[in-house]
């Protein structure tokens, strides 16, 4: 458990949408929405980690890596070009710094940059 925990918690705090999350539900003062908005964000991000958990306690992820195995094979895509991966990093990579400096910014000047 404490390595699921751990694993969540880098998960989050490199997620461009938790900073997103963090910036733009702080902005409105309310801690309540905030806390709101925090647990729609772990509970609709974090889905995966949290199947997988219980799949672990359960003692079924085998038959849970067969499903997911069995529909990636059915419904194989094509590969998008490293081109097209390293525009698509990028942006989301830009996205996250803007909002983690944003955020920052609030922190020790107590002022938004948008």
């Amino acid at each position: 458990m404490p390595l699921t925990g751990f694993i969540f918690e880098f998960w989050a705090m490199s997620d461009p949408t938790f900073w997103a999350m963090v910036a733009l539900s702080a902005k409105e003062g309310n801690i309540l929405l905030t806390i709101l908005c925090l647990t729609i964000w772990m509970l609709l991000v974090q889905i995966p980690l949290y199947i997988l958990e219980v799949s672990l306690i359960f003692n079924v992820n085998e038959k849970l890596i067969k499903i997911a195995s069995r529909y990636l094979d059915k419904n194989n895509r094509k590969k998008l070009s490293n081109a097209t991966r390293i525009i698509i990093s990028l942006f989301l990579l830009g996205i996250g710094i803007y909002f983690f400096i944003d955020s920052l910014v609030y922190l020790l000047k107590g002022i938004w940059l948008y």
